[in-house]
């Protein structure tokens, strides 16, 4: 199968010079359907730990955005001493594209092409048909000084219309799941901007 980077645009970054570090785990996939990683260049996990960490980097309140392993589990004492004092723990628990009713589209196109010698079936799948994509992350935001955190879901959706032989493509199945993504990555940011601290000024950019 041809596979795809994540189609996201990634934001620019705005560190904020007396901010927290802010430390990012690596995300947990807590998945059911992985079925989007067979398009995916280099699987969903690995796209999620960027986006995550390059969203906490535009948000305007960090002064630097670590990746943190998941193991070994560092403590909070292990922590502080490498000077992080926020934790981004996400975990992924839905990134998927749907057509509704995809197998009998493409049962119907095969029969159709059949029956017209190939013509009836380019006809039907340039006709247009709704394409989805869904995104659901759970991200724990903890000070690890205080102790305080927060958990929080954030389900993130989009959905276009176009043709049925365009419906299906790899491009277009990485495209509705980056959509989707960001749709949760808005959500995001504005909670980590509450949690984290005031953001920088706007003209503050790496």
């Amino acid at each position: 199968a041809t596979r795809v980077p994540l189609q996201y645009d990634y934001p620019i970054a705005r560190l904020k010079p007396d901010g927290p570090i802010i430390g990012c785990r690596g995300t947990e996939d807590r998945r059911t359907d992985r079925q989007i990683d067979e398009v995916l260049d280099g699987g969903s996990v690995t796209a999620v730990d960027k986006t995550i960490r390059e969203e906490t980097a535009s948000a305007g309140v960090a002064q630097k955005v670590v990746p943190v392993p998941s193991f070994p589990q560092r403590s909070n004492q292990e922590l502080m001493d490498q000077g992080v004092s926020v934790m981004i723990e996400p975990a992924l628990e839905e990134m998927a594209w749907e057509v509704p009713n995809y197998t009998q589209i493409w049962a119907t196109t095969f029969i159709v092409s059949v029956l017209t010698g190939g013509v009836g079936g380019l006809i039907y799948t340039s006709t247009p048909t709704d394409v989805y994509g869904r995104t659901k992350l759970t991200v724990r935001m903890i000070d690890v000084a205080s102790g305080r955190e927060i958990t929080k879901t954030y389900a993130g959706s989009s959905q276009e219309r176009m043709a049925k032989l365009s419906s299906d493509r790899a491009e277009t199945r990485s495209k509705m799941v980056g959509q989707s993504l960001s749709s949760a990555m808005q959500q995001f940011r504005t909670d980590l901007v509450s949690f984290a601290g005031k953001p920088a000024a706007p003209g503050y950019v790496r």
